[in-house]
């Protein structure tokens, strides 16, 4: 996976464009799982997004993408759930500090296995009404009847089918990833 994200980081190098980067996993027990996803209970302390519900910021928006390539290297996988539904709405909460001449697109590259469904498709259609979702399921395990109310229309130019990690960090999967958020990229 951190081949294949700085590959794709590196693919904007020398364009206007400005890349942010969220690192998700999700918490393992459902009481930190629920307040993650719906905010804590009373007498329940505040999940901090990091340390336990594991949404973590590599990157905000940046035109520096040897940088943020750097830090991709360094990156480890934070094992656990997949609370995507939370890191689609850190993501969607960046959009304003983008450019005003840019069509903003999130890409969630994710092995498809999602916590909650209806959130996911809550926070999808958030995210949908301030830029374009792009989804590649890197997996078997993608149910692509969910993808398609997730992702934005058409659903054909929004979800890249990624067989398994292996294939992900291969040139002609990152090649493909970037030709549908910018042809003139590619």
């Amino acid at each position: 996976m951190r081949l294949a994200a700085e590959r794709l980081v590196r693919a904007f190098a020398g364009t206007p464009s400005r890349v942010g980067l969220v690192l998700f996993s999700g918490p393992r027990n459902s009481t930190t799982l629920r307040a993650c996803s719906r905010g804590a209970q009373p007498g329940e302390p505040t999940p901090r997004m990091e340390q336990d519900c594991k949404i973590q910021w590599v990157s905000h928006l940046t035109d520096d993408m040897d940088g943020l390539a750097q830090k991709v290297q360094g990156l480890t996988y934070p094992r656990g759930t997949s609370l995507t539904s939370s890191a689609l709405a850190t993501a969607a909460a960046e959009m304003s500090q983008g450019r005003a001449d840019a069509g903003p697109v999130v890409i969630v590259i994710s092995d498809g296995r999602v916590m909650s469904p209806k959130l996911t498709r809550q926070a999808a259609t958030f995210v949908k009404d301030r830029a374009r979702l792009l989804w590649v399921p890197v997996s078997t395990y993608a149910k692509i009847s969910d993808l398609k109310e997730w992702v934005s229309k058409p659903v054909r130019e929004n979800v890249v089918r990624v067989k398994g990690f292996d294939k992900l960090k291969m040139p002609e999967a990152v090649s493909e990833i970037v030709s549908r958020v910018c042809p003139l990229v590619a």
